[in-house]
């Protein structure tokens, strides 16, 4: 493998040429690191799918699949902000309605109240 990293590196050294650039103007070197940087993109997206492929066809051969290797993808939502969809009566904070229910909604519960007298009428319109 360092073998082909040499050849590599030795390959994109010859192709380096200072004088290239000195006739290109401020915008022209600009739109070149554009191009450049959409090729690195798009590569880095072929050899993604290239390795995934590789290794959903090892795996296969193997009897597992991804996820038993890597674990489960995660849920579309994780990580996602979602708008309150509750509020405190006495405005000292909101609730997603995911979750653990927070203390100011659970002393509202024992208190007698409801979780529904806690709902944001943007939510109730919804």
């Amino acid at each position: 493998m360092k073998d082909d990293e040499q050849k590599n590196y030795e390959y994109y050294e010859s192709l380096y040429n200072p004088d290239l650039l000195s006739g290109l103007t401020m915008e022209g070197m600009i739109a070149l690191r554009t191009r450049i940087n959409q090729a690195i993109t798009l590569e880095k997206r072929n050899i993604k799918d290239r390795l995934k492929q590789q290794f959903a066809e090892e795996a296969w051969r193997n009897g597992l699949t991804i996820p038993e290797i890597f674990g489960p993808e995660p849920h579309a939502l994780r990580g996602k902000k979602v708008p309150p969809k509750y509020a405190s009566p006495n405005s000292t904070g909101t609730w997603t309605g995911r979750g653990r229910r927070p203390r100011w909604l659970v002393a509202h519960v024992n208190a007698g109240g409801t979780v529904e007298e806690c709902l944001i009428e943007t939510a109730q319109a919804a």
